[in-house]
């Protein structure tokens, strides 16, 4: 038999699904003709599809020898070797697949989620531009350059990708959901939200456009809303542990703490690029709330640096349980938690020695999860004033320095605008243009506790707010603390600066924003933290920045 008609049979039988039969006329066909790379290239796409990317390999290199033109072997080649997780390797073949064939939509993909893969965000976004300027009508091209685009919050460009995309393919859900994410992440969640509730109705049981609907709720401010998405998503995705983790955080933004903490607990299982939950690699097993009688436990810190110091407050729960504590957490924190924490031991989370792994070590947590054991409901939480303590003699010396500003009995406020928090900090950002109720009140000497550079802020205002130039809270927050400790009050929207005023019992006024930036440790409801006794939320509206400056006035008259 011609060797054409023998390869057409196999070609025939492998596209029928008869592997065995279409494997024999492809050896029937290399009995005649060795070298033929048409045989060698689909023999290796069979041996790819059983899992036998080695011996596919093989077929592939075989097949490149005899016709060094040949594309798609290039292609194929490429993509066993990124199956094999072997990137560098793929991404060779896939450059010389586009080489050959400028037009190759598998190989322009492949390559940029092998770079993306491979930590190379930019070069992954310059592969998907490429090849939307050569295949300008493939929406794929589009959609994956606006999902690099929006990992790398480079919005503007990324909602222009996505749009492009989703002119392709108007019902595509995929694409749909992207740009929902992308308008609650630039504060049009009503947008997003009827975005989805248009999906929804094209594709009205998809758990994914569910989920999503519920995160353009909750970033409404509709945590009812939300909760009910995430039910009616989870009865079409019941192990999704990115719709039990949003469902969680939920649960506890409206007080369902018990419910709350489990859901969140999954978060290390969630694949949302959103959330930037690092599991700590250790031996030892997850405490799981058990009597901690004669045990040693290691609390490793989590997230930022606010969080850390708000789940800190758990630690003395957990000190006086154990028979030995071990508190690991982020370099600027040590000097605070040894001061606050005589009875553990501290360490730094920076510590290139990584000294936990020569330590005796009978369970782990990290301080997040502390929360599903130790405060279950409100009323396991305690009524103290503060945990965390200042240095006093730095305290002591700031008093000295700000003498001057607390003539004639002004009051002493220091104020923080900022957050550059990922995800969340432009919600939570009020621009010092929209303070002027506070900058105006008479009666009070105004300090900057806003972290980084503030220059340019201050250059735009007459009013006076003072500069420590000896502060910097993103090298040294014990320096911070004793300069907080130092103050009458402080007024900041929700970023580093509340949480360590809180933890220290200085009074404190909290901007929350509604919705998305409205983090769900201050809850949705009250003006009142069980975190922080001292800490009084002031939620966004029209009036709040009027209402903060009318409290103050009452204060200082």
């Amino acid at each position: 038999m011609r060797i054409d008609d023998l390869l057409n049979q196999a070609v025939d039988a492998h596209q029928a699904g008869r592997l065995d039969e279409a494997k024999s006329l492809y050896d029937a066909v290399l009995t005649q003709e060795p070298d033929n790379a048409n045989a060698l290239n689909l023999l290796g796409v069979m041996a790819a599809v059983r899992g036998a990317q080695t011996q596919a390999i093989g077929y592939f290199d075989r097949a490149i020898a005899g016709r060094a033109s040949f594309a798609d072997a290039y292609f194929n080649r490429g993509v066993s070797r990124m199956s094999l997780g072997q990137h560098p390797e793929a991404e060779v073949n896939f450059r010389k697949t586009i080489e050959l064939d400028p037009r190759h939509a598998g190989a322009w993909l492949n390559l940029g989620a092998v770079l993306h893969a491979a930590g190379h965000a930019a070069a992954a976004a310059q592969v998907f531009r490429d090849m939307a300027q050569r295949l300008p009508n493939d929406a794929r091209a589009h959609f994956n350059l606006g999902r690099c685009l929006l990992d790398a919050r480079d919005y503007p460009k990324a909602e222009a990708a996505l749009r492009a995309a989703l002119a392709l393919v108007p019902d595509d859900r995929g694409v749909r959901i992207t740009l929902s994410k992308l308008l609650v992440e630039t504060g049009r969640p009503h947008d997003a939200r009827a975005l989805l509730e248009e999906t929804l109705r094209l594709t009205p049981d998809a758990g994914d456009v569910l989920r999503a609907l519920g995160s353009a709720l909750g970033a409404c401010g509709d945590s009812e809303g939300a909760l009910a998405m995430y039910d009616r998503a989870l009865a079409f995705l019941p192990n999704d542990a990115d719709t039990i983790v949003n469902r969680g955080i939920t649960q506890l933004s409206v007080g369902n703490l018990a419910e709350g903490w489990k859901g969140y607990g999954r978060r290390f299982d969630s694949t949302e690029a959103s959330f930037a939950y690092r599991r700590r690699k250790t031996p030892w097993p997850q405490w799981q709330g058990e009597d901690l009688a004669g045990k040693a436990i290691l609390i490793w810190g989590e997230q930022g640096v606010g969080d850390q110091i708000l789940y800190a407050s758990m630690l003395p729960d957990v000190i006086a349980k154990a028979r030995s504590c071990i508190i690991e957490c982020e370099a600027r924190l040590q000097p605070l938690f040894e001061r606050a924490f005589p009875g553990a031991r501290v360490i730094s989370a920076s510590d290139p020695a990584d000294p936990i792994s020569s330590m005796q070590i009978d369970v782990q947590s990290s301080s997040l999860d502390l929360g599903r054991w130790l405060r279950p409901s409100f009323r396991y939480f305690p009524a103290r004033g503060s945990y965390l303590a200042p240095d006093p003699k730095r305290v002591a010396a700031f008093r000295d320095k700000y003498a001057a500003l607390r003539e004639g009995g002004r009051r002493l406020v220091g104020i923080s605008w900022r957050s550059k928090s990922l995800g969340a900090g432009a919600e939570k950002t009020v621009p010092l243009s929209a303070w002027g109720p506070i900058l105006e009140t008479p009666g009070v000497s105004l300090v900057s506790v806003q972290y980084g550079d503030v220059a340019a802020d201050l250059a735009a205002l007459k009013d006076n707010i003072h500069v420590d130039p000896e502060v910097d809270s993103l090298k040294d927050l014990d320096i911070f603390a004793a300069q907080l400790a130092a103050l009458d009050l402080v007024i900041s929207v929700s970023n580093t600066a509340v949480h360590v005023a809180g933890s220290l019992g200085v009074p404190t006024w909290v901007i929350v924003p509604q919705g998305r930036g409205g983090l769900w440790y201050w809850f949705n409801k009250g003006e009142h933290s069980p975190w922080y006794p001292s800490v009084r939320l002031f939620r966004q509206g029209a009036q709040t920045m009027q209402d903060i400056a009318a409290a103050l006035a009452a204060e200082t008259a």
